[in-house]
């Protein structure tokens, strides 16, 4: 692009959020963003990301910034364990 604008200004400060769970998006999230969005993984396993955000900490330690993590999960909310499998299986 040439002579990119944009108008009007922010009256904040812009965050950049990216998606990356590949070496090379984390390295690149790690030089340029304030966020990285990654999926959650398996079911009923909250924790199981832990290795991508350990991969980013390990790129953030080498650019001396600091990203955050957004994870994605799905929350089923039922009374009961029997419920919301219940609605997941339907």
């Amino acid at each position: 692009m040439d002579d990119c604008r944009v108008s009007p200004l922010p009256q904040a400060d812009m965050k950049i959020i990216c998606a990356g769970q590949s070496d090379t998006g984390l390295e690149f999230s790690a030089k340029y963003a304030d966020y990285n969005f990654v999926f959650g993984k398996g079911l009923n396993t909250p924790t199981a990301y832990a290795d991508i955000n350990d991969r980013l900490k390990a790129h953030t330690d080498k650019t001396g910034r600091d990203v955050q993590t957004y994870v994605l999960f799905m929350v089923i909310a039922a009374e009961t364990d029997e419920e919301a499998f219940a609605k997941w299986q339907s």
